[in-house]
């Protein structure tokens, strides 16, 4: 098992990955299963913790530890097949967005089919040239007392885990099932105790799962989680974006109680089981699987209060990435890039012929339904939030139909990179690739592949940001060719360069959400700018209020500044807002993911000095 899991790693693309790791699940399960049947054991316990660090997260591992090697300069050899990737990622993606001519589906088809496998053997080929793409080894490394060691401060990791309780009594020749339904486990390491790991079986995830959905949708006044029919009826991205709260009088009273009862009632279930291993610590990192990644742990009430105002909590995408933070980057960094109010009618005066189409065509798949296209309004607050960033990072904010998609993809690794614009995020859409669509050659040369096409449309196409232009490629308007289709979806951020980037604000809405994937995060753009290398990441959960949000966001960078770790300086801030307003929905969207500390010490100063980076006028 050993040699086949090395061999995978050294030779798969991320979707055979994927499809490995899905295949193995299974054992993982299974182990966990005996541990919690005997949790009495110091060592069984460990040895499961253990477990968890090197599993989770294992693809984008891979894809991390190829980028690294590549981007820092240890294979520049590599670098043409490199960006022959990305661009290939870029067409895939472009492709899926527009969908087929209506004259020419199978043609789309069968490209589509084509540039998927030629990226898959593309990856493959990368990893067979680049040795520590083999994480065996690497992995062996991760273990709880380097963790402990690298924990900064007095602090407990809390790594969350769905999985599937095997039962070892049952008997299958009588109609009985060995797998139990999906629960949440979570298991607890203090910084000072390597040695003692807490677990805790948090129960089953179902009915947990429907407790998140049930205190998002009080705190937001939506449904949580919308259907395919509820998506077709919207017909202007405003009401996905709402900018005020939807309550007023008794009904706002009649929330607040709902929301109290219902977030004690999480908050019991998911938070108050671990309290026994904090030992008085209130520095706390989570690791969160599956729904837990859509709930914002601090809004979470205690005793008249929030969690908030007791606990300091950031976020990881994986445990052991806390042997990253402090780590000196491979790639110099660029000035702070400042991205708001996009123009996103650029173009849309000039009306549209079919003769003028972008290739492939103009019609989102992703954000077209029953006939509809969404729009996307101007948001009063961006332009002011990016105006006022730039100036406190001293720098010039890219605005207006200067928010070119092009333009961004070509940026490399600003050190702070800061969007104030519309986000978004879309369910999944079936995706129906029958083998008949496809030539006996392409079939051949796809393996398994062509399986793994037939699933849900790639996810991080349903995900992203609004950039100058999106209307008007949503209704077949002429854009700008640098403008591209407006919409920089989490697939277009996989293939930037921001090796050398610190921080990224996503100042929009929903940021922080993506099609769930137990054990691998959330795909979207939260684990695109992990891709991408971006150290820290600060993003959203929900729908956020425009005007509030711009407030919250400029008190975060006036703190991150004056000295404040990244994760602190985002806390204070929520906890100035949530003095003035007490509504969790004002202030409790944004969460931070990633390293906490402070910026490097020449941000401040490059700043205080006038500005020492070279800045030129945005053309």
């Amino acid at each position: 098992m050993i040699t086949l899991r090395r061999n995978v790693f050294t030779f798969s693309s991320e979707a055979q990955l994927l499809a490995y790791l899905e295949s193995v699940e299974y054992l993982r399960d299974v182990y966990l299963s005996l541990v919690t049947r005997h949790a009495n054991s110091s060592a069984r316990l460990g040895a499961a913790f253990d477990l968890i660090l090197r599993r989770k997260g294992l693809t984008v591992e891979a894809m991390t530890v190829q980028r690294d090697a590549i981007l820092g300069g240890h294979y520049p050899d590599l670098i043409p097949q490199q960006k022959a990737l990305a661009t290939l990622r870029l067409r895939i993606a472009a492709m899926t967005l527009a969908g087929a001519r209506s004259e020419e589906p199978a043609v789309h088809k069968e490209l589509l089919a084509r540039l998927i496998v030629e990226k898959n053997q593309l990856e493959a080929e990368l990893a067979r040239q680049i040795p520590e793409t083999n994480l065996e080894r690497q992995m062996e490394m991760v273990d709880r007392q380097a963790i402990a060691a690298a924990l900064p401060g007095p602090a407990v990791l809390i790594e969350f885990v769905l999985y599937r309780p095997f039962d070892f009594e049952a008997i299958p020749s009588i109609g009985q099932s060995h797998w139990r339904p999906a629960r949440y486990l979570s298991m607890a390491l203090a910084a000072h105790d390597p040695e003692h790991i807490h677990m805790f079986d948090l129960g089953e995830a179902e009915p947990i799962d429907r407790m998140i959905a049930e205190f998002r949708s009080t705190i937001t006044g939506e449904v949580d989680s919308r259907s395919e029919a509820q998506v077709a009826n919207i017909t202007d991205i405003s009401e996905i974006v709402d900018n005020t709260p939807r309550f007023a009088g008794p009904a706002e009273n009649r929330r607040e109680s709902v929301l109290e009862s219902r977030g004690v009632s999480l908050r019991t279930a998911v938070f108050d089981p671990l309290c026994v291993a904090f030992g008085g610590l209130t520095r706390l990192f989570l690791v969160p699987d599956s729904n837990l990644c859509r709930l914002p742990f601090e809004v979470l009430p205690l005793e008249g209060r929030r969690l908030i105002d007791t606990y300091r909590i950031s976020y990881l995408s994986v445990g052991r990435d806390v042997l990253r933070f402090g780590a000196a980057s491979a790639s110099g960094a660029d000035a702070p890039l400042v991205a708001a109010d996009p123009d996103f009618d650029l173009g849309m005066h000039t009306e549209a012929s079919s003769s003028s189409r972008a290739p492939f065509g103009r019609r989102s798949r992703a954000l077209d339904r029953a006939g509809h296209s969404w729009r996307f309004n101007r948001l009063p607050g961006a332009r002011r939030e990016g105006e006022h960033i730039a100036a406190l990072l001293g720098v010039l904010p890219m605005l207006d139909a200067d928010v070119l998609e092009g333009r961004l993809k070509t940026c490399r690794s600003p050190l702070v990179l800061h969007f104030a614009t519309h986000g978004f995020f879309l369910p999944d859409q079936e995706r129906h690739l029958d083998n008949n669509d496809l030539t006996p050659g392409l079939l051949a040369s796809a393996g398994n592949t062509v399986g793994l096409l037939s699933r849900l449309e790639n996810p991080l196409l349903r995900s992203g940001l609004a950039l100058a232009g999106a209307n008007t490629w949503l209704e077949k308007g002429i854009g700008q060719p640098e403008a591209e289709d407006g919409l920089l979806t989490a697939e277009d951020v996989t293939g930037l360069d921001l090796l050398g980037t610190e921080l990224v604000v996503l100042s929009a809405c929903e940021t922080g959400l993506g099609r769930v994937h137990a054990g691998e995060g959330i795909f979207g753009l939260r684990r695109a700018f992990a891709l991408a290398g971006a150290s820290t990441l600060v993003m959203s959960l929900w729908k956020v209020p425009d005007a509030h949000t711009g407030e919250l966001i400029a008190d975060f960078y006036r703190l991150l500044l004056a000295g404040e770790g990244r994760a602190e300086a985002l806390r204070h801030a929520q906890l100035a807002m949530k003095e003035k307003h007490s509504d969790p929905y004002i202030w409790g969207a944004f969460i931070c993911q990633g390293s906490p500390g402070v910026m490097p010490t020449d941000l401040a100063r490059l700043i205080h000095d006038g500005g020492g980076f070279e800045v030129a006028e945005v053309a």
